[in-house]
């Protein structure tokens, strides 16, 4: 009887101080007489061990986002490289690049991007298999877009520059 008792006179000075209601007091140590009582707070091993699993999430985090910025930049350079190859298939379409001419180059708005024609003569005359490489380097490697089409190539036309 005298242990509980004990119990609650001490219960009631951790949780209530002063007259009347009462004012709710912060949480404190609790120990039993004799005994070892709850202690509220960290050990210095549940903190490291939070703090490891927190770095572990940011670094996953943050490698996700990098991956996210680079894909990103790839898809602008192949939209880029989409672009003009176009450019350089309406050249082709309007007769200014011949399979009789230098047939590679840059481009003036943007020397990253290279560009180079192959024609190839198909079965049928004066018609060429027309491939079409953009190439530009990404991150010390060489990165190429093609396109093939074909073309009427008359030889006797005189050639357009534009």
């Amino acid at each position: 009887m005298g242990r509980i008792k004990w119990l609650f006179e001490r219960w009631k000075k951790v949780h209530f101080w002063g007259e009347g209601c009462g004012a709710v007091s912060r949480p404190s140590l609790l120990r039993l007489p004799g005994g070892r009582g709850k202690r509220m707070g960290f050990t210095l091993v549940e903190a490291i061990l939070a703090m490891t699993i927190m770095a572990i999430a940011v670094v996953g985090i943050m490698g996700a986002f990098s991956g996210a910025l680079m894909n990103g930049s790839m898809a602008e350079d192949y939209t880029l490289a989409s672009m003009r190859a176009q450019l350089v298939m309406a050249q082709i379409r309007a007769g200014a690049i011949t399979p009789y001419d230098v047939n590679q180059g840059t481009f003036s708005e943007d020397i990253k991007f290279q560009w180079s024609v192959n024609f190839t003569e198909s079965e049928a005359e004066n018609l060429y298999e027309v491939e079409v490489i953009i190439a530009w380097m990404r991150s010390g490697r060489k990165r190429e877009f093609k396109v093939t089409t074909y073309q009427y190539c008359d030889p006797y036309a005189t050639s357009v520059s534009m």
